[in-house]
C-alpha cells in the first residue's frame, strides 16, 4: 500500500496496513528545542528549512520524515512579497495585520494590540493584509504537481494563519477585550468578526486554489486551554479524489 493509498484508506473507513503517520502538518510539528535534540541523536549537523522564523517550532525537515516513513507532504504559504515586518522603538515587531509581537523567553508574545478602542469606524481604516500577494503563493503549484505527480505522499496545506476568528481577535484587541466586547460592544464585536471571517476566507481561497487538483485536504486549526488541560483540535476539509469538501476533528 503507498502512503497515498494508505491515508485515503483510513479517510474512507477502512482499515489500512498500518496507521498513517504524520509530520511537519500543522498540528505535528516540532518544537525547536526537541527538534535540535534529534538532530544531535541522529547526528546530523545541519538542520532543514526555516519555514516559520520568530515561532516555537520554525523548521521543516524531510530528511526526518523519510527516517520515520511518514505518509505525509505539506505545502506552506509564502511570505508576501510586498509587505516587511517592522520593529518600532520598543522592541514589538510588526505582521501585516499590524499586530507587534516580542520574543519573551521560548515563546513570542503578542504585545501590541491595533484596536485599542472599540470603533467600528477604526474597522474600515485600518490597513489590512493584501491577500493577493504573488508571493504567498509563488512556486506552489510546481511543488504539489511534482510530488503528486513522481512521489506516492498524501499532500495537504497546512494553516496559513497562527489560529482562527478567535485567536485573530484576540491578536488584533486583546483577550480580554474578546470576552468583555461580545458583551458591552456586540456591534463592534460582530463587526471586527465579519471583517477577519473575510479576510481569512479571502486568504485560504487564494492559496488553495492553484493547488487544489492535488491536495487531499486543507488544514486550519485552533488552540485553547484551561488552567487544568489543554485542547488542541486540528480540522481537515477536502478530498482531491471526489472533489467534495467535508470536514473532520479531533481532540
Amino acid at each position: 500500500m503507498t502512503h497515498r493509498q494508505r491515508v485515503l484508506t483510513t479517510l474512507r473507513h477502512q482499515e489500512p496496513d498500518r496507521v498513517p503517520l504524520d509530520l511537519w502538518g500543522s498540528d505535528s510539528r516540532l518544537l525547536n528545542q526537541f527538534y535540535f535534540k534529534v538532530l544531535d541523536h541522529l547526528g546530523w549537523k545541519e538542520p532543514g528549512e526555516k519555514i516559520r522564523p520568530g515561532k516555537t517550532a520554525e523548521y521543516v525537515d524531510y530528511r526526518l520524515s523519510d527516517y520515520l516513513d511518514t505518509d505525509f507532504r505539506h505545502l506552506n504559504i509564502g511570505k508576501p512579497r510586498n509587505f516587511e515586518k517592522y520593529t518600532d522603538r520598543d522592541g514589538n515587531i510588526f505582521d501585516e495585520w499590524g499586530v507587534g509581537s516580542q520574543k519573551i523567553g521560548e515563546y513570542t508574545t503578542v504585545t501590541s494590540h491595533p484596536f485599542r478602542e472599540p470603533e467600528i469606524a477604526a474597522i474600515a481604516r485600518h490597513r489590512w493584509p493584501a491577500v493577493a500577494d504573488p508571493g504567498r503563493i509563488e512556486g506552489l503549484a510546481a511543488q504539489a504537481r511534482h510530488w503528486h505527480e513522481h512521489t506516492d505522499y498524501c499532500i495537504t496545506t497546512t494553516a496559513p494563519l497562527s489560529g482562527v476568528i478567535l485567536e485573530l481577535y484576540q491578536y488584533l484587541r486583546g483577550t480580554e477585550e474578546l470576552f468583555t466586547d461580545l458583551h458591552l460592544y456586540p456591534k463592534f464585536a460582530e463587526a471586527l468578526i465579519e471583517k477577519i471571517a473575510e479576510v481569512v476566507s479571502e486568504l485560504y481561497v487564494y492559496f488553495v486554489t492553484p493547488v487544489a487538483p492535488y491536495i487531499t485536504w486543507v488544514e486550519f486549526a485552533t488552540d485553547f486551554g484551561s488552567s487544568t488541560a489543554r485542547w488542541y483540535r486540528p480540522h481537515s476539509t477536502g478530498s482531491s479524489s471526489s472533489n467534495r469538501w467535508r470536514a473532520s476533528s479531533r481532540p
